[in-house]
């Protein structure tokens, strides 16, 4: 039986909140050379800090007596070095639920709308790093609302077996050792809850180089890493 045929139903999680991104000035190189679009190859310069929610900070919880982990396989399955871990967030403490949660997705949205009006005001009143937000939640969206045109073809359920609640589990993160969907790269979610690599892959790409103040504002994280 395939990992897909094993849950009912699935919370359809848009609760991902903003990422900021922030940049010092450039006194060193960040990363090596990047190859653009075009073929051209372009240096990222300066320091750069992340600030957001569990996408970004994989292995707080490793050391931690919970259940809210993702240390084991099948989690990092495609990771030379295996799983790295991740925590979870607060839609992993409600209980699963058909369709939206309508109350926390709208206040991710009041979150977001906040964070930006934060990142003005920071850029005025702190002039010195460049702060990008990141809507990490609209990007999400907006692969939810049309994964065919994001090459996906499952939006809703999860890549692999979910751990039940009679094993200990909370039917939200994978089954340690348990099934998982052969093409990964088709699926949005990997497990109830978090994006699938291929997600990922589209998140970091139009973070990097979107012109839509939609998905970046003021700017996108390419523009911040050549100041």
């Amino acid at each position: 039986m395939s990992p897909m045929n094993l849950i009912p139903s699935m919370l359809c999680i848009r609760l991902y909140f903003s990422l900021l991104f922030s940049s010092s000035s450039p006194t060193r190189i960040f990363s090596d050379a990047e190859n653009t679009e075009d073929g051209n190859t372009s240096t990222i310069k300066g320091l750069m800090f992340v600030f957001g929610d569990s996408l970004v900070d994989n292995g707080n919880n490793n050391f931690l007596e919970t259940v809210i982990k993702a240390d084991y396989l099948p989690y990092g399955m495609d990771f030379p070095n295996g799983p790295s871990g991740s925590p979870g967030i607060i839609a992993a403490q409600v209980p699963r639920r058909k369709g939206c949660n309508k109350i926390l997705n709208e206040a991710v949205q009041l979150f977001n709308a906040k964070l930006r009006s934060l990142v003005n005001g920071l850029s005025r009143q702190v002039p010195g790093p460049n702060i990008v937000m990141v809507n990490a939640y609209k990007i999400i969206q907006d692969i939810i609302r049309n994964p065919a045109a994001n090459g996906f073809s499952d939006a809703t359920k999860p890549c692999c077996q979910l751990s039940s609640t009679e094993e200990g589990g909370n039917e939200i993160y994978c089954k340690k050792g348990g099934a998982t969907c052969e093409d990964r790269n088709k699926f949005v979610y990997f497990d109830g809850l978090y994006p699938t690599e291929a997600v990922n892959v589209v998140l970091a790409k139009r973070a990097f180089s979107s012109n839509l103040t939609t998905d970046v504002y003021p700017f996108g994280i390419k523009e911040l890493a050549q100041m």
